[in-house]
């Protein structure tokens, strides 16, 4: 009877130990199967780009305008500079112009020497000031009465037309840009047998907004209202974008 009990016990030992072994096996297999790596859907990809644009019609008008003056002093100079330009930004005042819009941008005192370069015949002073005027319709008129006041010291230049708010302009160039940008990677989907996924990044550049210039050249004096053509204004966006495809 002694031998029959070992027997037995034996035998649950052994059932023990293969169905441990069984155990394990499938922990194993199961442990090899999770750690396969699945298939990485953000690696398949497309990367297009796009660019859009959007004008728009000038609503500022900026120009410089100043003085500049030769006397055979300093003190001379400087003096008659000074009163040619107390009259320049009297008349821009009084045609509406606002003091924000008005800067002072140079100020200069010059020797001027002889043939030889060796002796001071006198001096040469510039003043100049910054304008901006928000009222097309006059703006020509301002031009002209600007310089007029000047009088024979007058320069006028950099004259220029600006769209001072493009956001909205800014949006439409946007839309555009993604638009064909996405139409790029739709036919690069198809093309490949795929379809077109979420969007994975967007990088944007902004193009500088193109401003028209109504002259770029110098004017010594001036009779009737400048006539002015502010033409239009231009934004550019381009966009860099990414789509997964699935």
């Amino acid at each position: 009877m002694a031998r029959s009990r070992s027997s037995l016990v034996l035998v649950a030992v052994g059932a023990a130990l293969l169905l441990a072994a069984g155990l394990t096996g499938a922990a194993v297999t199961t442990g090899a199967m999770a750690a396969t790596p699945a298939p990485d859907s953000d690696a398949q990809g497309v990367t297009v780009t796009g660019a859009g644009s959007a004008s728009g019609t000038p609503d500022v008008l900026r120009f410089t305008v100043g003085v500049q003056v030769a006397a055979p002093s300093v003190d001379a100079a400087l003096a008659s500079a000074n009163t040619a330009q107390a009259r320049v930004l009297a008349v821009l005042e009084s045609a509406g112009t606002a003091g924000r819009d008005v800067q002072t941008t140079d100020v200069r005192v010059e020797p001027r020497y002889d043939a030889k370069g060796q002796r001071i015949t006198g001096y040469l002073v510039h003043e100049d000031v910054r304008v901006e005027v928000r009222e097309l319709a006059t703006a020509g008129a301002t031009i002209s009465a600007a310089v007029a006041a000047g009088g024979d010291a007058a320069r006028l230049s950099g004259v220029q037309f600006v769209l001072e708010d493009d956001e909205a302009l800014r949006v439409q160039a946007r839309q555009q840009a993604f638009a064909a940008a996405k139409a790029k990677a739709e036919q690069y989907a198809e093309l490949t047998g795929r379809e077109l996924g979420a969007v994975q990044t967007v990088v944007e550049d902004v193009r500088p907004t193109s401003q028209p210039y109504a002259s770029e050249s110098t004017f010594d004096t001036a009779a009737a209202a400048v006539p002015l053509a502010p033409g239009s204004a231009e934004v550019g966006v381009d966009v860099q974008v990414r789509w997964s495809l699935r």
